[in-house]
């Protein structure tokens, strides 16, 4: 991603929110806010231009999905919050582009009974799928701009079969949530997923029929 991208469409998505962590404190909402940071500053240097701030009071630009709306907060970067593993924020955080963030992730449109799906709690309509993560691998957001997030969803499903794997949900009433779950044997997810364009119009696979991870 070039310097141009990172100007305009750019942020740190907060994926994880420590408990008494500044960024928690700040009122930050798991999955559905981003970091927009200053001019200049990425994800090569971002670090760096938090402990130039360590203990001192400074403005940040959020950016949130649902409402897709810019907001201010003032947040204090510090170590004493907590472990110093967690950074000086308290949060997990992904560069993805933020202007692309609705439209890359699956809606839940169904899930079937029985299924595994249904059995960690997934919920149809409600909730989208933001990212994956491997058991022991870093998460893979379904945000990328090399990969629709259908395609993308499915290879991943299908490489990990047979291991745990967690889902990073968004639900439009609950907030965020992670669901842990094994792919175990033929036995398959379990549920219909899609996603639209600006029109809300699903995209759809070769046999007009919304993708379907199930038996």
């Amino acid at each position: 991603m070039g310097a141009s991208e990172s100007l305009n469409t750019y942020g740190f998505r907060v994926y994880k929110l420590y408990e008494e962590s500044p960024l928690i404190k700040a009122g930050l909402k798991e999955l559905e806010d981003f970091i927009v940071p200053p001019e200049g500053i990425n994800d090569t240097n971002f670090k760096e231009f938090l402990n130039k701030f360590l203990n001192k009071n400074i403005e940040l630009t959020i950016y949130n999905m649902p409402s897709r709306s810019f907001y201010k907060i003032s947040v204090i970067p510090n170590l004493s919050w907590g472990s110093g593993s967690k950074g000086s924020l308290g949060g997990l955080i992904s560069y993805e582009n933020y202007s692309t963030a609705h439209l890359n992730l699956l809606k839940i449109l169904k899930v079937n009974e029985g299924s595994i799906a249904q059995k960690v709690g997934i919920l149809a309509e409600d909730d989208y799928i933001i990212a994956i993560k491997p058991e022991s691998e870093n998460f893979i957001s379904l945000n990328t701009k090399t990969n629709d997030p259908l395609s993308l969803f499915s290879n991943i499903v299908k490489s990990y079969s047979n291991k745990f794997i967690s889902l990073y949900i968004y639900n439009t009433t609950l907030g965020a949530k992670v669901l842990h779950l094994n792919l175990t044997g033929k036995e398959t997810l379990g549920c219909d997923v899609g996603f639209s364009n600006e029109n809300k119009n699903y995209f759809v696979d070769t046999s007009n029929k919304v993708y379907c991870i199930s038996k």
